[in-house]
């Protein structure tokens, strides 16, 4: 008696198999059993052949396989393909229609990606732009300029105007209305707003509802400088200058005249025209030796004024004794001590 195999036969389960082989929903037959046969990688051309926009997902389900198995199977279409072999158990018109399909979905691989990266881009771009809008917000909070966020942004100075527009949900002559009432200056509303200089009376007659003529003038009647007046309303001098009233000046006879009247005024009396005055350098010699030295080459002449003696100089004159006369008291002390008379004796001598 022949001995019966405990298992079930192997070779009946698979001829059972083969005979009830699974027909999908797209009416491709697919056994998962003969993966390794190539059934899936035929199983997937004509898919692709009836559907190139198919996705790696929707094949799998279809062929109840999983994702990585169905991107292999379309890795070795592509590389048969490519080499310029014929997938098993495929006519030539259906290797053609493959070919086509495989073009096709190649360009819708390539237009999804492209379009991938364009929401990416623009997703990126959205999230820069909010955070350049965050940025800006918070600078301008503190009182920043449009030229320092523009510096330390690297952001354009009219890009930073309407965004700071966008946030506040004023424009720029509202704001500069806001930050005039609130005690701010011209000169920093139109620094921190980056207003143009030719907008600057613009501005300010809007502020102020005054001509910045009217205001320089007035300005300038108050003792003001052009430069002062030019600093506090951001106007170069020149054009502040063409808005101040025309001085007159008069003919030049005229101010030849006045000047000479000026120069007469300062004229001390007692004094000669044209005469300056002298100074010189104090002398370093004492009183008693002066008093010597002028009473050796200082004599008195026939109406008794002291006159100066040109045969008495045997050398250089010092350079640091005075021009001047010597004292007729001292003169006649030094001469009364010298003779041995006394200074009234010899004031009577001298008389007599």
């Amino acid at each position: 008696m022949p001995q019966q195999s405990l298992c079930p036969s192997y070779v009946l389960n698979v001829t059972e198999q083969k005979e009830n082989i699974p027909e999908r929903k797209s009416g491709i037959k697919c056994n998962n059993m003969w993966l390794k046969n190539g059934e899936l990688v035929l199983a997937v051309a004509r898919y692709i052949i009836l559907n190139p926009s198919a996705t790696s997902k929707s094949m799998s389900a279809e062929f109840s396989a999983t994702v990585q198995a169905v991107n292999r199977a379309i890795k070795k279409i592509r590389e048969k393909l490519d080499g310029g072999q014929y997938v098993l158990s495929l006519e030539e018109s259906e290797i053609e229609s493959l070919c086509q399909a495989m073009e096709s979905r190649d360009e819708l691989l390539r237009g999804e990606k492209a379009q991938i990266r364009k929401n990416s881009r623009k997703k990126w771009n959205d999230i820069k732009a909010i955070m350049r809008e965050h940025v800006v917000k918070k600078m301008f909070c503190q009182e920043r300029g449009v030229a320092e966020i523009a510096k330390m942004t690297g952001l354009k100075k009219d890009d930073i105007k309407r965004m700071i527009e966008g946030i506040t949900g004023q424009c720029i002559d509202d704001i500069a209305k806001e930050l005039f009432s609130e005690g701010k200056g011209i000169p920093e509303i139109v620094s921190r707003l980056d207003i143009d200089k030719k907008d600057v009376g613009q501005l300010i007659g809007l502020l102020t509802g005054r001509c910045i003529g009217d205001i320089a003038r007035e300005m300038y009647r108050k003792d003001k400088s052009i430069f002062v007046i030019s600093a506090e309303l951001c106007t170069p001098p020149k054009d502040i200058k063409k808005m101040l009233p025309r001085v007159i000046r008069p003919p030049k006879s005229f101010s030849m005249a006045v000047s000479e009247i000026r120069r007469i005024s300062t004229i001390k009396p007692g004094t000669l025209k044209g005469s300056k005055k002298i100074r010189r350098k104090r002398s370093s010699i004492s009183t008693t030796k002066l008093a010597h030295w002028n009473n050796s080459h200082y004599v008195m002449d026939e109406n008794g004024k002291f006159v100066f003696d040109q045969s008495s100089v045997t050398g250089v004159k010092p350079a640091d004794l005075p021009w001047k006369y010597p004292s007729p008291k001292m003169s006649i002390e030094i001469r009364g001590t010298a003779t041995g008379i006394s200074a009234k004796d010899y004031i009577f001598e001298h008389r007599r």
